[in-house]
């Protein structure tokens, strides 16, 4: 029983969540600058918070950096703001007040911080400091992505792929996600390889998915690393070679990334694009199943079960399949039934056989059907 690498995730990525980061890095600050921060000076005082923020020039102190943001921030500081707005969402230095947040957020983007303004977008569209709104976070959003920010770009196409807060519509949505993607936002260059993947807002072009997976896959997009093995591995929008699939695999495996370990293993299951190896491909498996995917878990089973490169494990075979099925896995619901019916690993029970056999039949797996039909109606 050797399943097959699994087919391309063609799921619309999210993005990684975007917390505020501190801008605009300053340099250490002289005697000088304590000085003239002294004597009201905003841009020495943002670089005096600087230093207490990050320990450099200073020793690291929370409520002393936050003081001398506020010093620049009242003073007028558009950098400043923005900082001061961050820490107060964080709670890092002050207590965390969303609503204090906002309102620095917002002096900053009415200034034309593109940062503030996609900050305060998500504050109107999640209704952090402020009643949910989806207009304003909608106006704040396209002004932030108007000063080429990529994550309010990204935003705003996944608004539109999505039809939240506005129409529906794939054409706009792609074009604000390659304007993203040319930002080298990871997240939008994988959306738009799905859309130019299925062609969906674009004209069907498999090359270009394959670039644009490839692009994020260098960024450090793990499921994009895994479609660029996967169409490797296929010849999908670029020529065959199981090699550059391993590789990729291997990218993402190192990670942990519990898909990543389980295509591995089947590369050197297989001995595709590497040197076949039992031994590897079970230590794989075993990652990858112990992080909870079902499909490694699925193969364990099967590994256990005939003895393949591990030695021959009723029960332990039993356990995997078990967990497999748990998740839904069809193949793993019937080998749990037919341990039931069998007894193999686990004592006879049929009408917990009957139980799994009825679970991968719904699935449409007519062998499951077959066994369930074939059970004693008594």
């Amino acid at each position: 029983m050797k399943p097959a690498v699994f087919g391309l995730v063609a799921a619309l990525a999210l993005g990684t969540s975007f917390f505020p980061t501190l801008a605009e890095m300053p340099p250490v600050p002289t005697e000088q600058d304590r000085v003239l921060a002294e004597n009201g000076d905003i841009y020495a005082q943002f670089r005096i918070a600087w230093a207490y923020f990050t320990g450099k020039g200073a020793k690291q102190d929370d409520a002393e950096a936050f003081r001398w943001f506020q010093k620049s921030a009242e003073g007028g500081n558009v950098p400043a703001q923005y900082n001061l707005a961050a820490m107060l969402m964080e709670g890092r230095g002050v207590a965390r007040n969303e609503v204090d947040a906002v309102r620095w957020f917002r002096r900053a983007a009415e200034s034309g911080h593109a940062i503030a303004q996609y900050e305060l977008a998500q504050k109107y569209f999640k209704g952090e400091g402020v009643e949910p709104n989806i207009e304003e976070a909608l106006r704040w959003y396209r002004l932030s992505a108007a000063q080429r920010f990529p994550l309010a770009q990204f935003k705003l196409g996944l608004l539109y792929a999505t039809g939240q807060g506005v129409s529906r519509d794939d054409e706009v949505a792609a074009r604000w996600y390659r304007n993203a993607s040319e930002g080298g936002y990871a997240a939008a260059q994988f959306n738009l390889a799905i859309m130019y993947l299925q062609g969906q807002g674009v004209v069907q072009d498999r090359a270009a998915a394959f670039d644009l997976f490839k692009q994020a896959a260098e960024n450090g997009h793990k499921t994009a690393q895994l479609n660029v093995g996967l169409m490797y591995v296929s010849g999908t929008g670029v020529a065959e070679d199981q090699v550059a699939a391993a590789r990729w695999f291997r990218t993402a495996a190192d990670t942990g990334d519990a898909a990543g370990q389980y295509n591995l293993a089947l590369m050197y299951s297989d001995g595709r694009g590497v040197e076949r190896d039992a031994k590897e491909a079970v230590r794989l498996y075993t990652l990858s199943a112990e992080q909870g995917y079902a499909l490694a878990q699925h193969n364990l089973g099967v590994a256990y079960a005939t003895g393949t490169y591990v030695d021959r494990d009723p029960a332990a075979a039993f356990g995997w399949f078990m967990k497999a099925a748990e998740q839904g896995h069809a193949k793993a619901q019937f080998n749990v039934a037919q341990a039931y019916v069998e007894a193999t690993g686990i004592d006879k029970d049929l009408k917990a056989a009957a139980l799994w056999y009825g679970k991968a039949a719904a699935q449409g797996m007519s062998e499951a059907q077959q066994a369930l039909d074939a059970l004693p109606k008594d």
